[in-house]
């Protein structure tokens, strides 16, 4: 079931959707209504493509407002139609991996697993950290400035990184670092704890 309450969008003045509120019943197939009354306005913001100014989409009481187009897709096929990581990784264009990063994604934004507030000063820090990382290939530091689960694999300690077009591995740690094994121009590898 889908439920918008308050849905509003405004587009340069123009109020196309203003404080919808509807219940879309399991079951339901179609919204109609005369040219110009917003259908397509009013999918686009279903589907996350247009960002409501105002009012909340939940799903199986699930507020998705807030979530991208790739994470409402694969929160609702693997949610309500238990599709495998695989089929929603076919429908987004994505390998498998990264339909399940998106899904996990999703349902850490829709269980209120929200990004903790990061100062300007703060920002600015770790931005110029950054930028310095990867200007001297200090794999290291980068690791530190990433996630723990990011595992750099494939440059010389200390050797800049310069592989545009290098291939990369997904999966565990273990299995990243012996894909490298037989890779030449590994750099970063985004390892999942869950395979």
């Amino acid at each position: 079931m889908i439920d918008v309450s308050g849905l509003t969008v405004r587009f340069s003045g123009i109020t196309p959707i203003d404080d919808m509120s509807l219940v879309f019943p399991v079951g339901t197939c179609g919204l109609i209504g005369p040219n110009g009354a917003g259908k397509t306005t009013f999918f686009n913001l279903i589907s996350g493509f247009f960002p409501p100014s105002e009012g909340n989409i939940v799903f199986r009481g699930s507020n998705i407002t807030k979530l991208s187009p790739p994470e409402r897709a694969a929160y609702v096929l693997r949610e309500a139609f238990n599709y495998a990581y695989r089929e929603i990784a076919a429908i987004l264009r994505v390998e498998e991996a990264n339909a399940r990063q998106i899904t996990t994604r999703a349902r850490a934004r829709v269980s209120g697993g929200r990004r903790a507030f990061v100062s300007p000063t703060e920002h600015r820090r770790l931005l110029k950290s950054f930028v310095a990382a990867s200007r001297t290939g200090d794999l290291a530091r980068l690791e530190h400035l990433f996630a723990s689960h990011v595992v750099s694999i494939g440059a010389a300690p200390g050797s800049p990184i310069t592989a545009p077009g290098g291939t990369g591995a997904t999966g565990p740690p273990a299995a990243c670092r012996a894909s490298h094994r037989s890779r030449s121009a590994s750099l970063m590898c985004s390892c999942s704890t869950a395979a």
